[in-house]
């Protein structure tokens, strides 16, 4: 267990027993994304599982992935944050990967396209690194 055990949250977490989901927070503390890949038919999964949904093999191995995607869907939380500010969460298809995580946005909800490309960033709640995305910086 890492050094946020004392943290309720932190508890719930690791208190269901799943590695995997397990292995995805660990992840986050460290500032990685963990998706888990079938080692029998490859296809990648997240949130992570300890057993692929495809073919049932429960050969998979947790591994770090870019963070980068699309928005799949979008909406806005109804309830202001604590700033003040309404909170805009999306669906997101991860590239390469089965799934879709649900993370807060750093965009404003009039912002927001589906299909829009993001990548992963961290933030920090009652001393718990989480994730959520921001849009990919267009280069010119």
């Amino acid at each position: 267990m890492t050094s946020f055990g004392s943290n309720a949250l932190w508890r719930a977490i690791n208190k269901n027993g799943d590695k995997a989901i397990s292995a995805f927070f660990e992840g986050l503390q460290q500032r990685r994304l963990i998706i888990s890949r079938c080692q029998s038919c490859n296809t990648s999964y997240s949130p992570p599982r300890t057993f692929c949904p495809e073919c049932l093999s429960k050969k998979i191995d947790l591994e770090g992935h870019t963070g980068r995607g699309r928005v799949y869907s979008f909406t806005t939380m109804t309830q202001p944050s604590s700033h003040g500010n309404l909170i805009t969460v999306a669906m997101v298809e991860l590239d390469g990967v089965e799934g879709r995580l649900f993370s807060r946005v750093e965009v404003p909800y009039e912002g927001m396209i589906i299909g829009m490309a993001v990548e992963v960033d961290y933030f920090e709640l009652n001393g718990i690194i989480l994730h959520c995305f921001r849009p990919v910086a267009v280069e010119s």
